[in-house]
């Protein structure tokens, strides 16, 4: 070997050494400013068109207008339609989903949240000029815009920008990947505001699904309402659930089974409430005697009006 060699050899040995004691003795936290590292003021963002072709874009960080908040991503749900939703626009759009994330800037008129805060946000945010808003019914807004497909950036961007209406502080103690259940949370608890069981009948209620949204109902149900709920397979359902419906006065389909669903409205008591909670029951029709005396609901998974009173119980759920 030679003498040059040797000396390159020992340069970088030096160097390496000196390089790894630097980072040791360093007080920054490489993990905790990894973005502002390698990603600051660069956005990705996961489009898909109506083919359900996926890519990846890269873009500048967006603007924060006055009224907005951005926040950096953390969690994101999946919206089990996803391909569905895409059929609907000729343009590539950023899926919609719960979210969950940092915030780590604020315009200059907001007060709600602050940056650093943990926070989940809305999808869906209303004109507030058309007939149902002047009325203040923003659930039926006529022309609201919808993250990902109206604007630049959506819940599957890695920074997002938000109006700060649309935005709610997550509390101290939740599981930020729980946050991303705050919106069927909220859209559950809403339907079972219109359930009519009567003061003088006490809660049974049958859960019937293997499915995440089911379990989630079981919980919430057992938080919310006073009663027996009872959760069973899809199934056990339709081994030997059927001949025992009749003693439930609230049944929710939770599979997404069109069949099971069917039999729930069918076979259900009078006055007894179903709610249906399958994203989509392809084929179902119902006759008038077949509902007759019967509250059937269906909760809209846009519908999360008072989202901010309903994050609390993701608390009582974590720890059931």
């Amino acid at each position: 070997i030679s003498r040059k060699t040797v000396t390159n050899i020992i340069r970088f040995r030096y160097n390496q050494h000196i390089g790894t004691v630097s980072g040791l003795l360093s007080e920054s936290d490489l993990e905790e400013d990894r973005y502002k590292y390698y990603y600051d003021g660069t956005n990705e963002s996961l489009y898909i068109d109506r083919t359900g072709s996926i890519s990846v874009t890269q873009d500048n960080r967006p603007d924060v207008k006055p009224n907005d908040v951005l926040i950096r991503t953390e969690y994101v749900g999946i919206d089990p339609q996803i391909h569905t939703v895409s059929n609907n626009y000729s343009e590539s759009i950023i899926p919609s989903g719960s979210y969950v994330g940092e915030v780590i800037q604020v315009g200059a008129n907001v007060t709600s949240v602050d940056v650093g805060d943990t926070v989940i946000g809305e999808t869906r945010f209303h004109c507030g000029v058309c007939d149902e808003c002047q009325e203040e019914n923003y659930r039926s807004c006529k022309n609201p815009t919808l993250l990902g497909v109206d604007t630049e950036t959506g819940a599957y961007s890695r920074y997002v920008s938000v109006p700060s209406g649309y935005v709610y502080s997550l509390s101290d103690g939740i599981d930020q990947y729980k946050g991303v259940l705050a919106q069927t949370v909220t859209a559950i608890e809403n339907v079972l505001d219109w359930v009519d069981n009567g003061e003088e009948n006490s809660v049974n209620c049958l859960v019937i699904g293997n499915t995440a949204k089911a379990k989630l109902a079981t919980q919430i149900v057992d938080v919310r309402l006073d009663g027996v709920v009872t959760n069973i397979s899809e199934d056990t359902f339709m081994d030997n659930g059927r001949e025992s419906i009749t003693q439930y006065n609230i049944l929710i389909e939770g599979s997404g089974s069109t069949e099971i669903a069917r039999q729930c409205v069918k076979l259900s008591p009078d006055k007894s409430t179903i709610i249906l909670l399958g994203s989509q029951y392809e084929g179902f029709s119902l006759t008038s005697k077949d509902i007759r005396n019967k509250q059937i609901l269906v909760p809209k998974a846009e519908d999360i009006s008072g989202i901010s009173d309903h994050i609390e119980l993701l608390r009582e759920i974590d720890h059931r």
